[in-house]
């Protein structure tokens, strides 16, 4: 302490002195948390001189963690789009100080990468919808589309075609104007394939339902959700994939037999519509019928008798089971 006089050589006055003391053992200096993703981050603080070792914990769901060296500490397994209070109790024997200090990890499936995978409903069963958000998505880099809106807040789900036709419903939260793309390709983020936005509006009344016909069983799809307003949105959806119950199976038509020699022949059709498959069965007058299956046409028959007449049908089998022959 240090002071002068204002009177006196001898006279010195002194007001309004508090003295402050500095803790032994103070809580850590934070610095900004640094590699934050959907499921970890990086806490960072400075070194207490005092200390001999961190205690660290953190919520919702963390537990206690000690260290011994202050910079820096990984968090792993945390929860997606997720708010955490970081508490640092600096020990120094048989003295402590605590700090704290919070951030927000990143959403999930912000980018095509983290895609959620969604299960098809079976055939028939109807729509149960999860429900997700775009609150914190960006939007995702090097995607080529021609739907319509600003897809500034995308976020990405895929599933797994069970069946030719999937329905694919997103019911959003008011305020939100919800756009759905299906994509397709070996990798993310896949070309896309339709878009969906006809309501403006938002709440049930703005739910949207892409109908989804043509797909490879057992292919992997891509679907981007956004909200088509500019600006980041701020709400959550309930997304859920159906698959419609059996389908009327039809007939094929313009039958035809092509390419014929001794023992071959290749038979042509226009496909019916929700076919999975068709069988061409040659039967003769007599002896066995040959068969042949395929996803299309044309459908090469082998292993004819030579100089023998057939009768050739085709067999659709269809969504659900059904059947139907020509």
């Amino acid at each position: 302490l240090r002071a002068t006089s204002d009177f006196a050589d001898d006279d010195i006055g002194i007001d309004n002195l508090r003295l402050n003391v500095t803790p032994a053992c103070p809580g850590v200096a934070f610095t900004p948390t640094t590699a934050i993703t959907s499921t970890s981050a990086t806490i960072n603080f400075a070194a207490v001189g005092s200390a001999t070792s961190y205690s660290i914990n953190y919520s919702p769901g963390g537990s206690v963690q000690t260290v011994t060296n202050a910079n820096p500490v990984t968090l792993n397994g945390l929860t997606p789009y997720t708010n955490y209070t970081v508490t640092i109790t600096t020990n120094c024997g048989a003295q402590s100080g605590t700090s704290t200090t919070s951030f927000r990890t990143a959403i999930g499936n912000d980018d095509c990468a983290g895609a959620v995978n969604l299960m098809p409903a079976a055939a028939g069963d109807p729509c149960v919808g999860a429900t997700y958000t775009t609150t914190g998505a960006t939007a995702s880099p090097f995607v080529t589309s021609p739907c319509t809106g600003t897809a500034d807040d995308d976020v990405w789900f895929s599933f797994v075609a069970a069946g030719p036709r999937h329905s694919i419903t997103v019911t959003p939260t008011f305020n939100f104007d919800a756009a759905l793309e299906l994509r397709s390709g070996a990798s993310c983020p896949g070309s896309s394939l339709v878009c969906q936005n006809a309501s403006g509006n938002g709440g049930p009344s703005g739910t949207e339902t892409l109908v989804a016909t043509g797909l490879t069983i057992g292919t992997r799809y891509y679907v981007r959700v956004y909200n088509a307003l500019t600006g980041s949105g701020s709400a959550d959806f309930d997304i859920c994939i159906t698959t419609p119950a059996a389908l009327p199976c039809e007939e094929v038509t313009n039958l035809a037999a092509g390419s014929i020699t001794a023992t071959s022949a290749s038979i042509t059709f226009d496909p019916s519509g929700g076919a999975l498959n068709y069988t061409v069965t040659a039967t003769p007058t007599t002896g066995s019928p040959v068969t042949a299956t395929g996803t299309a046409s044309p459908i090469g028959l082998t292993g004819l008798a030579t100089g023998t007449s057939y009768n050739v049908t085709v067999t659709s089998t269809c969504t659900g089971g059904g059947t139907a022959t020509s």
